[in-house]
């Protein structure tokens, strides 16, 4: 955990804003039980193999002469990096349970922090303005930037 700690990343059940996110029971399988020792231990065991990614994608644009409305959203994936020689179907499938658990966790209580919002919406921003500013490179109608941002602080 220090590990971790140290590259950046924070226990986010210390965290008041994420407090008490794991206290309600989204778990619909009731056979299922994720906090079991055997299941803590198996996911533990390939944490470091599952990759949770964020996948923004521009879902409407407008335009009304020389204004455009767009809206994005984005969408949780996950992924467990082993090859099948590795990784049972059976194990595989209870990884992919308790990840679901996870994604449902994330999607339910990710934007309860200000500075997270605040990132996924220049996230949003950046996924309309990457496409519509290659769109304008291509027709060879470039803005000069310099004259239309002001200089951008890192804070």
């Amino acid at each position: 955990m220090q590990q971790i700690i140290g590259r950046g990343s924070t226990d986010i059940t210390k965290d008041p804003d994420f407090n008490g996110i794991y206290d309600e029971d989204l778990n619909e399988d009731p056979t299922y039980d994720p906090s079991s020792p055997e299941e803590t231990a198996l996911f533990m065991k390939y944490a470091e193999n599952i990759v949770l990614k964020l996948t923004f994608s521009t879902t409407q644009v407008q335009q009304h002469e020389h204004v455009f409305i767009f809206e994005t959203d984005y969408w949780l994936t996950n992924a467990i990096r082993y090859n099948q020689d590795d990784l049972d179907i059976c194990t595989y499938q209870r990884l992919q349970q308790r990840l679901y658990l996870q994604k449902k966790i994330i999607q339910k209580h990710l934007e309860k922090k200000e500075y997270i919002r605040r990132g996924i919406g220049y996230l949003k921003l950046i996924c309309f303005l990457i496409p519509f500013l290659l769109r304008l490179k291509k027709k060879m109608k470039v803005p000069y930037l310099n004259s239309l941002l002001q200089p951008f602080s890192g804070k």
